[in-house]
């Protein structure tokens, strides 16, 4: 089921006397997450005159988010869609729009859990001497076919650039899991490659990175796994093409000013 059409199972409306704008925010958000947005500095609900529309509690999931060093609660809507309370009290402070204040959740979940998920990633990497980087550094000079590759190919992998991998590579020379020597095909170039202690090292980080991704995308199936993917790249997609369309108008005004 697509997330629209799961979206669509949420009750059309969380009471019968509350209409237009109110109306679409409870078939949004139909729980007390929409009525119980209080501002630091005023303690007044902002929703006085809904307030009473849905009385259940949401169901609470904790789970801790990377930054800021607190755990902030995940709870669950009533049409059993995770949102994050805090960060929906903020947006709704500023009294958006339901279009906007879903699109800003959205955005804030979506950020806050790939930091989380590089977080939680590094940490298992600790045991290992390695930073995520580092590590797939190491991977890509491991499934190299001539044994090692040059400094920019492993910039492209990592889409970094040449004095951030050099500064990456110097620091794993200096542990003795990689080294510099001739390349073979090009003898005027140098390419990086694994120390036997850089083969056993990386061998067993895999191992255990591989099963923390398993353990945490086995959370979703695989139709959620294959959203994940899709809507992930259409968002990159959508910056790219934002991105451009601004060069051009800049470009343009650019001229039109020349």
């Amino acid at each position: 089921m697509s997330i629209a059409a799961a979206a669509s199972r949420a009750p059309a409306s969380a009471s019968p006397a509350v209409t237009g704008w109110r109306a679409r925010s409870a078939r949004l958000w139909p729980g007390p997450e929409l009525l119980h947005n209080v501002a630091v500095d005023y303690p007044a609900l902002y929703n006085e005159g809904v307030k009473n529309v849905v009385k259940e509690p949401a169901l609470p999931v904790a789970m801790h988010i990377a930054g800021g060093g607190a755990a902030d609660v995940i709870e669950v809507d009533e049409a059993g869609f995770l949102y994050d309370r805090k960060v929906r009290e903020i947006l709704c402070r500023r009294k958006l729009d339901p279009d906007t204040l879903l699109e800003g959740e959205a955005l804030s979940a979506f950020m806050a859990a790939s930091k989380a998920l590089k977080a939680h990633f590094e940490e298992a990497l600790d045991d290992y001497g390695l930073s995520f980087p580092q590590f797939k550094a190491m991977l890509w000079l491991r499934e190299s076919a001539s044994g090692g590759t040059q400094l920019n190919a492993i910039a492209g992998w990592l889409g970094t650039t040449a004095r951030n991998i050099t500064g990456l590579i110097d620091a794993l020379e200096a542990q003795g899991l990689v080294e510099r020597v001739p390349d073979p095909s090009d003898r005027r170039a140098v390419i990086a490659r694994l120390t036997p202690e850089g083969e056993s090292r990386i061998q067993n980080a895999k191992r255990v990175h591989q099963r923390n991704v398993r353990r945490v995308m086995g959370v979703l199936t695989e139709a959620e796994k294959t959203a994940l993917r899709h809507l992930s790249l259409q968002l990159i997609r959508a910056t790219q093409s934002v991105g451009d369309s601004s060069s051009r108008t800049v470009g343009r005004e650019g001229r039109a000013h020349g």
